[in-house]
């Protein structure tokens, strides 16, 4: 039996007031005895491959004799030293152990120096260098940061959580984190053969401020990144909390004896979802269900990843339950010889077992080393003997759940329910709607979400498509896989972004054939059905009216800071087959031909009293289908490529006083984050001033 961590019971199997359940998690939080099962104290670091490592081994890059970037007087070469300097001076403040590789070695002997002395769980290795990006405004290429990261599970999540860490503390909110194959090398050798688990820092550019005040304001920047990243523990923690941890480790290896309590680590329960979500919205489940043998229809995917999800979300208490919180375990799965000998090349072991304290006293539970790596086990962990013939129930979340309490999966007895009020949200959440609370709800069964009858029928939604689905743009600017639906017209473009919208209808059809009828010649570029086909009207190349010409949109371009007065003579537009705020045409989602299948989600449009009617009234939102929204990502990276396009934004941004589309259903952030872009689109009012939402 596994233990539901958010739901404690009594020995009379009466659920206890939610009050007291969070106050007892409280408790457990930070009044706590937790050690693995060998008696090692647990490192404090959020990531699994920080966690052995002892020393910060720091490079200033380039050396040797080559000095790097130049502009006028100022080289990176020497930039980066006196950066390098700063940050092994103040992680050592901070009681980190530094070792720094002599200035003068170039990057072979760099990463000599290291294997010399490092194997792989010894030490994190980084490379400090200064960018250069031509075009950019002074400011954002003083602040501009980067990340390159070796493209595995545990690489990636720690370059991600720098670049966010380098924005929170004062970097340029266009910083980034990308695997080093999107390097102009394609495979960096820092990163590639050096042992120990490597990155490579890009702290501004050289184009921008060259001072050496800058330059100690980069290396704060980074220290503070750094140590988060390192110690588990907020910058704001005092210095002596991390010496004293590192000197009980230490004294603890010395001399065995009673476990020590490590610092408890705060990981923010809204970003614990995020990336549980993120981490599940991007797995292949058909190559997941074929490593741990499961044998699992495709049509039943997305109802297994809804009721999972509503699983972890309640069990969790939203990311707020310590046991996701430090050990990233969101369903309370004990600890199971099953589990044991689990390891992938380059991110080694995935989970162990761990001591931990929860209401139902001291057991042995499964401590994962990443969100992803917690999906993976969770199935794994169902495909042991007390759940044989679980996938001949896979066709819908209640008959999913109801087998798995009938093996014994909890005692729960309101379990079921709690499940499937959660399963809207949990719906809404992996369609890409960014609107879960920022701190969890008191009672699990609050059903935030509200969705018609039916939130997704069998079968009402294909299987996703394959990457590589949406083709290639050909010489006369036509999408190759696109049906086409030509309508003549428009003067040459050379577009700088994409405008995305919605549609406020039900089908690709039904919109293509209202252009066509109009005479004003509104229309967008593309728009995308629900099933993911994508209908070309026009050439990307050829301008369409489709977001506003001078007066009625406003966009500035965040490479040049150049400001536009309209939109159509500089942009790509995208149509999304989607109802909107329209409660009218909700009512008809789901009721038979010819209205198709369709959820809504309650939110607040970001931009509310200072936005238009739309995005003031709005109340629910028509939710985009996973398999709409997988075009319209890979169509928007193809074309971010073809055009070098600087920006992606969204019609309820650059015309905020009149429209309120695509919507808080649709996943900007993560369609921008996909793109190297940071942050939300800027808002801007009509006399071209930026809304601060």
């Amino acid at each position: 039996m596994r233990s539901c961590i958010c739901r404690p019971f009594n020995r009379y199997n009466r659920r206890i007031p939610d009050t007291q359940h969070w106050k007892c998690l409280d408790q457990v939080a930070f009044n706590r005895y937790e050690w693995a099962c060998d008696n090692t104290p647990m490192k404090t670091s959020l990531f699994e491959k920080l966690r052995q490592p002892t020393t910060v081994v720091l490079s200033a890059g380039h050396g040797a004799g080559d000095p790097g970037t130049v502009n006028g007087d100022f080289k990176e070469a020497d930039e980066a030293i006196i950066i390098v300097d700063e940050i092994a001076k103040q992680l050592k403040k901070k009681g980190i152990t530094v070792d720094v590789v002599p200035h003068e070695n170039g990057l072979k002997t760099a990463i000599k120096y290291v294997n010399a002395r490092y194997d792989a769980g010894d030490a994190w290795a980084i490379e400090i260098h200064r960018c250069s990006a031509d075009g950019l405004p002074v400011k954002q290429a003083s602040l501009r940061c980067g990340v390159y990261y070796y493209p595995s599970q545990g690489s990636t999540e720690i370059g991600i959580f720098m670049a966010n860490a380098l924005k929170r503390f004062g970097a340029d909110s266009t910083s980034w984190a990308r695997p080093d194959t999107e390097s102009g090398f394609k495979r960096l050798g820092w990163i590639r053969d050096t042992g120990p688990v490597a990155h490579l820092l890009e702290l501004g550019c050289m184009e921008g401020d060259n001072s050496k005040r800058h330059l100690l304001n980069l290396a704060k920047i980074a220290t503070q990144s750094i140590c988060e990243a390192f110690t588990g523990v907020a910058w704001d923690d005092r210095t002596d909390r991390i010496a004293k941890s590192r000197d009980r480790a230490k004294l603890h290896r010395a001399t065995p004896a009673v476990p020590a309590v490590p610092m408890v680590v705060v990981t923010p329960a809204s970003t614990l979802l995020d990336q549980l979500v993120s981490a599940y919205k991007g797995k292949d489940l058909a190559a997941l269900f074929k490593k741990v043998k499961a044998n699992v229809h495709p049509e039943d995917f997305d109802d297994l990843q809804n009721a999972s999800l509503a699983q972890w979300i309640l069990e969790s208490g939203w990311g707020k339950s310590p046991l996701a919180r430090d050990h990233f375990n969101f369903g309370g799965l004990k600890w199971r010889p099953e589990m044991a000998n689990w390891t992938e090349a380059k991110d080694g072991v995935l989970v162990q077992p761990v001591k931990y304290m929860a209401h139902d006293g001291l057991d042995t539970y499964c401590k994962f080393a990443s969100p992803s790596a917690y999906i993976d086990g969770y199935w794994r962990f169902l495909m042991r003997s007390p759940y044989d013939g679980w996938e001949e129930h896979a066709s819908n979340p209640k008959d999913y759940v109801s087998y798995l309490l009938k093996c014994g999966y909890t005692v729960s007895d309101t379990y079921l329910n709690d499940v499937l009020n959660l399963v809207p949200k949990a719906v809404a959440l992996l369609a890409g709607a960014s609107v879960h609370p920022m701190f969890a709800p008191t009672r699990g069964t609050s059903a935030i979400v509200k969705a018609p009858s039916g939130v997704r029928r069998r079968g009402a939604t294909n299987v996703p498509p394959t990457k590589g689905a949406i083709g290639k743009i050909d010489a006369e600017h036509w999408l190759t896989t696109t049906k086409r639906a030509p309508i003549d017209g428009g003067s040459l473009l050379t577009p700088l972004y994409v405008v995305i919208h919605y549609t406020e209808g039900f089908s690709a059809d039904s919109s293509i054939s209202d252009w066509k009828k109009r005479t004003d010649g509104v229309l967008a570029h593309v728009v995308v059905d629900r099933d993911g086909t994508i209908y070309q009207c026009r050439p990307f190349n050829r301008i369409c009216s489709h977001a506003g010409g001078h007066g009625l949109a406003i966009w500035q371009d965040p490479r040049t800071g150049k400001t536009y007065d309209g939109a159509n003579a500089v942009s790509i537009g995208i149509e999304i087959a989607n109802t909107g705020m329209n409660a009218a045409l909700h009512k008809k989602l789901g009721t038979g031909k010819p209205y198709p299948d369709g959820s809504t989600v309650a939110a607040s449009h970001r931009n509310g009293s200072k936005g238009s009617n739309e995005a003031r009234d709005g109340k629910e939102w028509e939710v985009y289908p996973k398999v709409q929204l997988r075009s319209v990502f890979g169509l928007v990276s193809l074309l971010m490529a073809k055009y070098d396009l600087h920006d992606i934004t969204g019609h309820d941004c650059i015309s905020s006083w009149r429209k309120a589309d695509p919507g808080p259903a649709f996943p900007m952030l993560e369609l921008r984050r996909a793109n190297g872009l940071s942050g939300l689109p800027v808002v801007w009012n009509s006399t071209g001033k930026q809304i601060p939402v």
